[in-house]
């Protein structure tokens, strides 16, 4: 696999990182400044790029380097775990979507700095098994989410969710358990068994369900 090719021989990453390191000199002079774009290079390069190029294995790939700790069969789609990844632990059949943002630290010392300069306050994030994150969401630190949970788009979550939950808004709540969920897809005439099927064959079947017409 490509992304497999990547980690073991970096001939991507080199090439892309000398081609950095030629512009860094023709663009800075200061030493400060050449270390401090390549640094943001490499970040923008691996968030960005990478994240695209890979896909989901080589996606969890980069997080695991980045610290975040990831069961098995997991779906990441986002790439947003904040300045503390090692923060961070996933288990086992886990999706997150896309724009999912993990927040490890809080950003409202800041208000408390003129008298403590140093301050920082920090938060590990925790994902049980076989868990689903929805579009978008916001994980907030010492946040615990529990197995087999699932957390609507746009969620703000922070503190513990219980176990075969169903979660959403802002700030997240518990609105149901996952069995009556579990129920309601079943009753749900549009719940249909299409998860084999390739794009063009599923979108043959979902015309003919909607009724829709195609020009």
């Amino acid at each position: 696999m490509y992304w497999e090719i990547f980690y073991h021989y970096k001939i991507f990453y080199h090439f892309f990182f000398a081609i950095c390191l030629i512009h860094v000199f023709l663009s800075f002079y200061k030493m400060n400044a050449i270390l401090e774009y390549l640094v943001e290079f490499r970040a923008e390069f691996e968030e960005k790029i990478l994240f695209k190029l890979f896909g989901n294995n080589g996606r969890i790939a980069i997080l695991r380097r980045w610290g975040v700790k990831i069961g098995d069969g997991c779906l990441i789609y986002s790439r947003f775990f904040d300045s503390e990844p090692y923060l961070i632990k996933i288990g086992n059949h886990v999706a997150v979507a896309s724009g999912v943002r993990f927040i490890t630290h809080d950003g409202g010392v800041w208000v408390y700095r003129n008298k403590n300069p140093e301050i920082d306050c920090f938060g590990r994030i925790i994902i049980g098994d076989n868990c689903f994150i929805g579009l978008d969401s916001i994980i907030l630190p010492n946040s615990i989410i529990g197995n087999n949970c699932i957390i609507g788009a746009g969620s703000v979550v922070r503190g513990t969710i219980p176990d075969n939950s169903v979660v959403m808004g802002n700030p997240a709540k518990v609105v149901m358990k996952g069995s009556f969920l579990e129920n309601m897809y079943s009753y749900n005439k549009n719940t249909l068994q299409l998860k084999k099927y390739s794009n063009r064959q599923k979108k043959k079947i979902l015309i003919k369900h909607f009724n829709l017409s195609i020009v």
